[in-house]
């Protein structure tokens, strides 16, 4: 047992239960909207108590709405990145190769207005598309768009940095709007295909205990006239 900031008493956590802390919303989700930044401050019966940053207006959500529309706070992200490079060989013409690597853009050095601002407009963008391969497509955007926003950060007295962050949000915007899309309709044709098996499977199903219960029942009346 242990007291929180507000002095609520609180049951230890187990492994399935939700971090408490900072977390950002993803995708809209009762008053909160995609990008506000919110603290968790009670877990009682898998119902949780959030509120957004700075303010103290409760809402009560739900352990399964928390984990679909919400992630934790960070001042990185990780993101699969698609790279082709050229292995060279002795005697031969170097060979392509391809791989996905995990790859850190850590924005920990930035204040915390400005970090602020890429935790809310860039990061729910990125971490509301579940299906990452998605993001391979954008790879060298995605590295260089990213990796720009943390060298002029380090100029940022010289430039105006916030349209800087600003631009970036929008392409960041483009390609959620893209793979949301896609990833719906893929979904959607996964489903189908799902229906589509499932109905022929029960088709034959059914034929067969049809089958059966009349074969059973033709035995029963013979033996019956017998």
């Amino acid at each position: 047992m242990s007291i929180n900031h507000r002095g609520y008493k609180m049951e230890d956590k187990t492994s399935n239960s939700v971090d408490w802390g900072y977390r950002l919303c993803l995708n809209d989700c009762d008053k909160f909207k995609k990008g506000d930044i919110c603290y968790f401050i009670e877990e009682p019966a898998e119902v949780y108590s959030l509120t957004l940053e700075g303010e103290r207006n409760y809402s009560k959500i739900e352990s399964r709405d928390i984990k679909n529309h919400f992630a934790r706070l960070k001042s990185n992200i990780y993101i699969d990145l698609y790279y082709e490079t050229l292995q060279k060989r002795i005697l031969r013409k170097p060979k392509k190769c391809c791989s996905i690597i995990n790859t850190l853009f850590d924005f920990i050095e930035f204040d915390k207005a400005e970090l602020r601002r890429i935790q809310s407009e860039i990061f729910p963008y990125i971490l509301e598309i579940k299906d990452t391969e998605l993001l391979y497509q954008f790879s060298t955007d995605i590295e260089y768009t990213l990796n720009t926003l943390i060298e002029l950060y380090r100029q940022k007295d010289e430039i105006d940095f916030g349209l800087e962050i600003t631009k970036a949000s929008i392409i960041f915007k483009e390609i959620n709007t893209y793979c949301v899309q896609l990833q719906a309709n893929v979904e959607e044709e996964v489903g189908n295909f799902k229906k589509d098996k499932m109905n022929n499977i029960m088709e034959v199903h059914t034929t067969h205990i049809d089958s059966t219960i009349t074969k059973l029942r033709e035995l029963n009346q013979d033996y019956n006239n017998k």
